[in-house]
């Protein structure tokens, strides 16, 4: 019997995609791949001579004078010391991530360098250690870009003419070769983040010919060489944005595909989000665990760092201090918002405003330190009964070398000269008391709140304070010196509203007679998650927590140091765009090695960018349209499905061009202060890879010759920008200013080269000109006049200068002392103390006898004129 019930169709079985038009082992008429899954790295052994011949000229252009210069240039600095600090074992805090610093670590320890010379300005010459070893390793790290880019293109199914394109444009990227040539992370990261593309690349691949598996170990893999990268510096994290961008794309793509179901697609998230989101940060927790792991001994950047964690580092023991806390007791004060140290006064006065005792910070241990702790209105003697000291108690802090009271009045502060600020000083003598000396003892919870009904006692260590003077101002200090000629030490003010961060305290050493052998405290050791958070603090803000004495500054007044920072500040999109160039190394005869990108390649980027920017906006609009572009995609050749190519170019182009603009622009959410042109590098290599693949679809319709020729025309571009910028990039010739000028569309100091000609006065009589340039000394930067003509000679005597000097600051300031901003004075000895005590005391003395003397005299007087008046008032009355 015939039915009208509908019937469905039988289903279509489902076609696997269609493949990429390099699949050499694809057959068009089965429409099935080669069940081979190693075709491609058997395809790409046929291109093994083309790649290797590639490849060794990229390493030849980057070992090209290696050894030039044979000193350490500044951006090696940082570096060399961490070498020698991981060697030894010692804590540090670095201005980027570990990974970087263990990787040359071990390959200068495989050398045999045993970390046993220290490297302490730039232009220093090493002797033993291994600088032009591992700037060798550097460069054939670098060159290893040249194949993966190679390799990153042939997996996306691009043509060997693009594949060979992005390789030669790598190749002949100036800043990648000047990059590679010394011991820096930036090269280390520019390896990873191709790592990470040719990973991704190849995980996107397999994708696309098994759509309905996931890749897991592709996406691990992926995952682990993010967190490397993010490892070696925080740039690195660009690669997970760049990830992420891609897998948005893919996945709002086969969300409007009805094949892919949605538990599918969820899955596909959820690991993606495990192995490329979550993997990455454990990744770099692991590194930086086996980081602190090598690092467990005390080090140079101890002072640098809070109390606990310098005692919790081997070889620095604190001795335990008395708990409790009464009036009588001998104090050290610690503030807890800066690492300026303690709460310090000495015999200098303030050249300004009061002109008393000056009150700072100061890191180091010292008598000055000792603040003797009273009531407020009665100073503490042996002969009153022990009392401890509360929260909200009055109190008032005594200087224990000089017996002066910790005061503050309304007079400004030397550098802070606002009105909320006032200043704090150390004033008067045993025998004086004045209300301003008054101070509140505010004690602060766990949750940073205070309680002003609150009487619990005040302890050593666990107690976190505020002092509260009767102005209503909190004692604070901040990043500032105080400006003194000699070795300056840190402000100390008193400041309404001050933030409670920055006006804390906490009492870090106590002692009072009566409290012998009663129960001590010591600092608790941390956790190695609490070490790693604090150093992640002090890594966010390393200008203004590691002050290297021994690096060149020219600007010493606090605010020239603010303009001096907002006008280096890192414009990532002018380093992208722009003509910028980063001068790493120089001399006064003229040879100078710049970073610069090349600015053919750079020309080719902006166009490529602006033509794909185009392109993607009109697929976009004819896709919403439901309009077809024409089919200028289609191949000659019927074995390969045109919509497949389409597709391919659209996916390539998609992600090159948003890793591209990605890398540049995600450097503003980098800390300014850690971005460098060489960050830039990595959106050089995704630039290469889109200008390739572009190239590879305009020619994709034209025979192989006219591809052949399209390569090579490029690469014969992109060497030209080479050669053109190769003086800077190698430092190899010696230029004049007049060579530097005739150098255009790139940035240069042309004003530190020398001139061309020679100078003569009018009378006849020859007069060699003299020149002047700024030469990097110990925390300055000095003039230097020569004689024109004469550049190698003041080279000679400038190399000479700067390792005298350097020499004798280095050993003036070893280890912590040397980055600290604070510098050490002589300390006073117990008979300084003794002699203070007494003048001061005697002269408190002599006050007191003088005031008496004049009280009574005045006394005196008023009883003379009151017997005076009695006499006239009864003479008066007599008459």
């Amino acid at each position: 019997m015939f039915s009208l019930r509908y019937r469905r169709p039988p289903s279509a079985p489902q076609q696997p995609a269609s493949p990429l038009y390099c699949d050499e082992h694809y057959d068009a008429k089965t429409k099935k791949p080669d069940p081979r899954p190693n075709y491609i790295l058997k395809a790409l052994a046929s291109e093994y001579t083309l790649v290797s011949a590639t490849t060794a000229l990229a390493l030849a252009l980057r070992l090209w004078s290696i050894t030039f210069p044979l000193s350490v240039i500044s951006t090696e600095l940082e570096m060399c010391n961490q070498i020698n600090w991981y060697i030894a074992g010692k804590f540090f805090i670095g201005s980027y991530p570990p990974l970087a610093g263990l990787i040359y670590t071990a390959l200068a320890s495989s050398l045999g360098y045993a970390g046993d010379e220290q490297i302490y300005y730039a232009g220093q010459v090493p002797a033993s250690f291994p600088l032009i070893k591992l700037r060798t390793a550097s460069a054939v790290m670098g060159t290893l870009l040249v194949p993966l880019v190679y390799l990153t293109i042939r997996l996306l199914g691009h043509r060997r003419t693009a594949a060979t394109t992005a390789a030669g444009l790598l190749m002949f990227e100036n800043g990648l070769i000047t990059q590679s040539r010394f011991v820096t992370p930036e090269g280390l990261l520019c390896l990873f983040c191709s790592l990470t593309a040719l990973s991704w690349a190849t995980q996107i691949r397999k994708q696309e010919r098994e759509p309905f598996s996931i890749p897991y170990a592709l996406q691990a893999t992926t995952g682990i060489l993010i967190g490397c990268t993010m490892s070696i510096k925080w740039q690195g994290g660009i690669s997970l944005l760049v990830t992420w961008a891609s897998t948005a794309t893919y996945l709002w793509r086969i969300l409007g595909e009805k094949r892919f179901a949605l538990n599918y697609i969820a899955k596909q998230f959820m690991v993606r989000f495990a192995t490329t989101a979550v993997l990455p940060l454990y990744v770099y927790f692991i590194i930086f665990q086996y980081h602190l792991g090598r690092v467990p001994n005390a080090g140079d950047h101890d002072l640098a760092v809070s109390a606990r964690l310098r005692y919790s580092l081997v070889g620095n023991e604190f001795e335990q201090t008395q708990q409790d806390i009464a009036f009588g007791s001998s104090l050290v004060l610690r503030h807890l918002g800066t690492n300026g140290g303690y709460l310090h006064s000495h015999l200098r006065r303030y050249d300004g405003g009061s002109t008393q005792q000056e009150v700072s910070l100061y890191p180091f241990e010292d008598m000055n330190n000792i603040w003797v702790i009273h009531k407020s209105r009665v100073r503490w003697n042996e002969s009153q009964p022990l009392e401890f000291v509360k929260n909200n108690d009055q109190v008032i802090l005594e200087h224990f070398p000089t017996w002066r009271k910790l005061h503050s009045h309304d007079h400004r502060p030397p550098v802070s000269n606002k009105k909320e600020h006032n200043e704090v000083s150390a004033y008067g003598d045993p025998f004086i008391s004045d209300a301003n000396d008054y101070w509140w003892v505010q004690m602060l919870r766990d949750d940073d709140t205070f309680d002003g009904k609150d009487k619990t006692p005040l302890k050593a260590i666990k107690s976190r304070f505020r002092l509260l003077h009767k102005r209503g101002c909190h004692l604070l200090s901040h990043n500032v010196k105080l400006p003194n000629d000699e070795k300056p030490q840190q402000e100390v003010t008193c400041m309404t509203s001050a933030k409670k961060e920055m006006s804390s305290w906490v009492i870090e050493s106590a002692y009072h007679p009566a409290l012998t052998g009663e129960q001590t405290i010591g600092y608790e050791k941390l956790t190695r998650l609490e070490i790693m958070k604090e150093a992640h603090e002090h890594m966010l803000a390393y200008p203004s927590v590691i002050h290297d004495r021994l690096v060149p500054s020219t600007a010493v007044d606090f605010e020239k140091q603010l303009k001096a920072l907002k006008r280096q500040q890192a414009k990532p999109i002018a380093w992208f765009l722009g003509t910028k160039a980063f001068r790493m190394w120089d001399q006064v005869a003229g040879r100078s090695i710049y970073l610069a990108m090349n600015p053919v390649v750079k020309a080719m980027t902006i166009t490529t960018l602006c033509l794909c920017s185009i392109y993607l906006v009109l697929d976009s609009l004819l896709r919403k349209r439901q309009i077809k572009w024409p089919q200028v995609f289609k191949r000659k050749q019927p074995a390969t499905d045109a919509s497949a190519t389409r597709e391919l170019y659209y996916q390539s182009i998609t992600y090159f061009c948003t890793a591209s603009l990605i890398q540049a622009l995600a450097l503003y959410l980098m800390p300014a202060f850690n971005l460098k042109l060489a960050d830039s590098l990595p959106s050089a290599y995704f630039s290469a890879c889109l200008i390739a693949v572009v190239i590879d679809a305009v020619t994709s319709r034209m025979g192989k010759k006219a591809q052949s020729y399209a390569c090579v025309a490029v690469l014969v571009f992109a060497s030209y920008g080479f050669l053109k910028l190769s003086p800077i990039s190698y430092g190899s010739q010696f230029w004049s200013q007049n060579d530097c000028k005739s150098m255009k569309g790139i940035d240069l100091e042309c004003n530190r080269y020398p001139e061309t000609l020679m100078h003569t006065t009018q009378s006849g009589n020859e007069r060699q000109v003299i020149s002047t340039v700024y030469v990097d000394m110990p925390g300055k930067v000095e003039p230097y006049r020569y004689h024109v003509g004469h550049e190698p000679q003041a080279d000679e005597h400038i190399a000479t200068m700067q390792r005298a000097s350097f020499s004798k600051a280095f050993y003036e300031a070893t280890g912590s002392l040397r980055y600290h901003k604070v510098e050490s004075t002589p300390a006073p000895s117990e008979t300084d103390i003794a002699f203070w005590q007494g003048e001061i005391y005697k002269n408190g003395e002599e006050r007191v006898e003088q005031e008496k003397l004049e009280k009574a005299q005045k006394q005196e007087e008023e009883r003379k004129s009151k017997m005076e008046k009695l006499k006239d008032e009864e003479q008066k009355q007599e008459a």
